[in-house]
């Protein structure tokens, strides 16, 4: 029982890395926008160019907050989703 406890732990760790999200978090003063935190993932799909979409969220100054997707294309037509995996 032991030897497959120790087994199934390096598989479930390395599972975890293999399809965990990848979440960036920055924080800094900039001159223009003042103190700012930001965050990013980068996600995947799409046609060329558009394969690597980046959904980005903003914190200025500690109450404005901007969030938007870049590197998406056009998203007027096509029926285009954005979907969440639970």
């Amino acid at each position: 029982m032991n030897k497959h406890i120790l087994l199934l732990f390096p598989c479930i760790i390395i599972s975890n890395y293999l399809i965990a999200q990848k979440w960036t978090y920055s924080s800094g003063v900039d001159p223009f926008d003042g103190k700012y935190k930001t965050s990013s993932i980068i996600g995947t799909g799409g046609e060329f160019p558009y394969t690597n979409p980046q959904f980005v969220i903003n914190l200025f100054n500690d109450d404005q907050l901007n969030v938007y997707i870049a590197n998406a294309g056009y998203a007027g037509c096509s029926g285009n989703l954005a979907l969440h995996k639970i």
